[in-house]
């Protein structure tokens, strides 16, 4: 039987799909805070403690760069055979894209879909990208109210794909405090230990990032 870890206090706060990675987590760090269960979507209302269901939707970005070959895309996975699953291959158009890119590049295109249903549902985005969600939830208010610098004053990488996260971000938060449904939560999600979500994402992202090889 698969077991999730849902860890709420410890180096990285999300769903882990193996014990293993759940420790190194969790031990030896202060009042640290797990548990497991049989099935992802309890994990995920563990880690966020939200009290309204919420519909999970697994993204994540592919870069590739082999012997000088470049490739890269993103896919958006809602569940089996669900028509809204994406699978999108993006040009090199220029050397700014990485893979931390393309993870946002991913939350970004999905929090723009949640948008649309941000009146009549409820949604929770899992990433393996635990630096963009930190961006995304984390910093960005700190360098929004900054006029969007860093407290060193210093560029920000990715600041205009994450000023436009951020905007999808609060527009639904907007929406869901205004439904009693609580915040919009973007999700940790350890990847490649066999999450069935995060690895059809992965897929989708890789086979668009093969079909278009620059």
């Amino acid at each position: 039987m698969t077991s999730y870890f849902g860890v709420v206090v410890g180096r990285t706060v999300g769903v882990f799909g193996s014990l293993k990675n759940c420790m190194r987590s969790v031990d030896k760090f202060k009042d640290s805070k797990y548990q497991e269960f049989s099935n992802i979507e309890s994990a995920v209302k563990y880690v966020t403690g939200s009290t309204h269901p919420a519909k999970l939707v697994f993204v994540d970005g592919s870069y590739r760069d082999i012997n000088g070959c470049k490739s890269c895309g993103i896919g958006i996975y809602y569940g089996s055979k669900d028509g809204r699953n994406l699978s999108i291959s993006l040009k090199m158009e220029d050397t700014s894209q990485t893979s931390m890119r393309m993870e946002l590049l991913a939350i970004c295109r999905a929090l723009k879909n949640v948008q649309r249903d941000s009146s009549t549902s409820k949604y929770c985005i899992l990433s393996d990208s635990a630096s963009s969600i930190h961006a995304i939830t984390v910093s960005a208010p700190s360098w929004a109210i900054r006029g969007w610098c860093s407290n060193r004053k210093k560029p920000i990488p990715n600041m205009h794909l994450i000023r436009e996260c951020y905007g999808y971000y609060e527009f639904i938060n907007k929406k869901y405090q205004k439904n009693g449904w609580g915040k919009l939560d973007i999700v940790y999600v350890q990847s490649h230990c066999g999450i069935e979500g995060n690895k059809e994402a992965d897929s989708l992202a890789c086979s668009a990032a093969k079909s278009n090889p620059i």
